[in-house]
């Protein structure tokens, strides 16, 4: 006698990665809708295998919507990592039609970002936010939701590497050239006392100095340029 036996996330991840194969983005779409109907929770094998065929098949939309379906920590990174991607493209600094389909995925994925803004990972966020500035496609609504979250402490500032502190400052000056944000002020003041509270506390080593000086300069070159330099912060 045969039993009928429900698919699991196992065996719909391995039909997914089937299709990557064969390159039927439509059929693994198909699957992960009736994932959904089924109540089969996706993994990151079943996501990624589903991002990485809709990017191979031009459709890129999908492969970014696919992100959703990734558990927090996993969509945060993979939002990261597709902003780092697409901002180091040869043509995204020059005017035609590579400038315009990277800044189109880019600002699509920031939109994406502000969705999911509190549950990113510290150095996700730094990259995201960094990676969205250097290439022009981040929008006001994505650089406020980032100053509010910060602003909140979720993530706080004691959380991100002294490299990152600097890369979001960078960015957030850059951007202050389009708008002003709301919470300036305390942004880039805590900024300052983030680092003045860690100089105390470098390790001897060689490196780690330098990792330091290298935040630090992002930092006071950022507040410099906007009028917010704290000259104890310098000393």
């Amino acid at each position: 006698r045969l039993v009928q036996c429900s698919p699991d996330v196992i065996t719909f991840s391995a039909m997914v990665s089937a299709c990557k194969t064969i390159r039927r983005w439509r059929v693994a779409l198909g699957l992960l809708a009736r994932m959904q109907l089924q109540l089969v929770i996706p993994n990151a094998i079943t996501c990624s295998a589903a991002s990485v065929l809709c990017e191979r098949s031009r459709e890129w939309r999908w492969s970014l919507i696919q992100i959703q379906d990734l558990r927090t920590e996993e969509a945060s990174a993979e939002l990261s990592d597709q902003a780092w991607e697409l901002a180091k493209e040869p043509g995204v600094r020059l005017p035609g039609p590579v400038l315009n389909a990277v800044y189109e995925r880019l600002q699509f994925l920031g939109g994406l970002a502000v969705e999911q803004m509190t549950d990113c990972r510290p150095a996700d966020l730094a990259t995201l936010i960094w990676s969205l500035c250097s290439a022009t496609a981040a929008d006001t609504g994505l650089l406020r939701t980032a100053a509010d979250t910060l602003a909140a402490g979720r993530p706080g500032l004691g959380q991100f590497s002294t490299a990152d502190i600097g890369r979001l400052a960078w960015s957030f000056a850059n951007f202050r050239s389009t708008a002003q944000l709301q919470n300036e002020f305390w942004l880039f003041c805590s900024f300052q006392a983030e680092l003045q509270a860690r100089a105390d506390r470098i390790e001897g080593s060689e490196a780690s100095a330098s990792d330091f000086a290298t935040g630090a300069l992002a930092v006071a070159w950022a507040c410099h340029v906007i009028g917010r330099l704290c000259m104890s912060a310098v000393l």
